[in-house]
């Protein structure tokens, strides 16, 4: 049975963004789906980095904009889909869903809100807004298995310098 999680992060930097998306990362599997949201430049790309990285993957990652997607290799695939040009359900329609969606690979989607009720359920809902000139919030929704949602809520923790849960 799945256990949501919810939590915001602030960040100043991108390396502190990739940092959240290693963490996001880790707990991927194979056939799990993550959505991101934001505006333009909020760092969704960035997260994206850390993802790969946490997957395995020593390639370059950059936003798959004009290309729509990008197949990353690592100890797990990863699958970079950006909706942001596709403006409708029928250019949605045209693209190979099975190549989007692949059980043997985590798949990433940039611009996830636009198509939330076509798209399948997402383990991870990310969402990222500008907060300051170098400052990110990033606000995380899990819903994924206990044992991965509990992994992810204490790496997040950490990256934020808390006490582990149930520390004193």
């Amino acid at each position: 049975m799945g256990e949501d999680f919810e939590t915001a992060v602030s960040t100043g930097s991108a390396g502190a963004t990739e940092k959240i998306g290693e963490a996001i990362g880790s707990v991927l599997r194979p056939g799990d789906v993550a959505g991101l949201s934001g505006e333009l430049g909020s760092g969704k790309t960035t997260l994206i980095k850390g993802i790969a990285a946490a997957l395995g993957s020593a390639e370059e990652v950059s936003s798959p904009t004009f290309a729509i997607v990008h197949r990353y290799g690592g100890r797990t695939a990863l699958i970079h889909v950006d909706l942001y040009r596709i403006r409708d359900r029928a250019e949605l329609a045209d693209l190979d869903y099975d190549l989007l969606f692949d059980a043997g690979a985590v798949s990433v989607v940039e611009w996830a809100s636009r198509f939330a009720d076509v798209l399948p359920r997402l383990a991870v809902d990310v969402n990222l807004r500008h907060s300051g000139p170098d400052t990110r919030e990033i606000r995380i929704r899990a819903r994924m298995d206990g044992i991965r949602t509990k992994s992810l809520a204490e790496k997040i923790r950490k990256i934020r310098g808390a006490p582990p849960h149930g520390a004193p």
